[in-house]
């Protein structure tokens, strides 16, 4: 069985899942963790750890590029049925909920959906209405 574990800073993971919820329906196999002041980051490592097991494939998904809590759970990668992903986002986190399988072409894939799913919209306003007059400023 797959599964997903998201992990942040806060309540951003748990903001996650409900968000998942609310657009896929998708909530058995997903479980948010957070890091709060005043805690040790290493009780994150040990949440996260003991919802491990051999049987099932997780990837784990972080808030955070180089922050706390991905560098606390990297050495998880370790176990071969673990996958880490740092810099969430919806379009991310639901593009794997939705994944038949966690081959890495179909991860890479995500990954590239999450990534091209931002944009500054001004700009594309802004593109938009020169293409409909000629000229933004006119």
């Amino acid at each position: 069985m797959r599964k997903i574990i998201l992990a942040s800073h806060g309540d951003l993971a748990k903001g996650m899942k409900s968000t998942i919820k609310m657009l896929s329906g998708i909530d058995d196999n997903i479980v948010a963790v957070g890091f709060y002041d005043g805690e040790d980051v290493k009780n994150v490592f040990n949440k996260v750890e003991s919802m491990l097991n051999i049987e099932d494939e997780f990837i784990i998904i972080t808030d955070l590029p180089g922050g706390s809590v991905n560098t606390v759970l990297t050495p998880l990668v370790r176990r071969g049925n673990v996958h880490l992903i740092s810099g969430m986002n919806t379009v991310l986190v639901l593009m794997l909920a939705l994944c038949t399988s966690y081959e890495i072409e179909c991860i890479l894939n995500c990954i590239d959906e999450g990534k091209t799913s931002m944009v500054y919209v001004n700009e594309i306003l802004k593109e938009n209405k020169k293409e409909e007059s000629g000229d933004f400023f006119d």
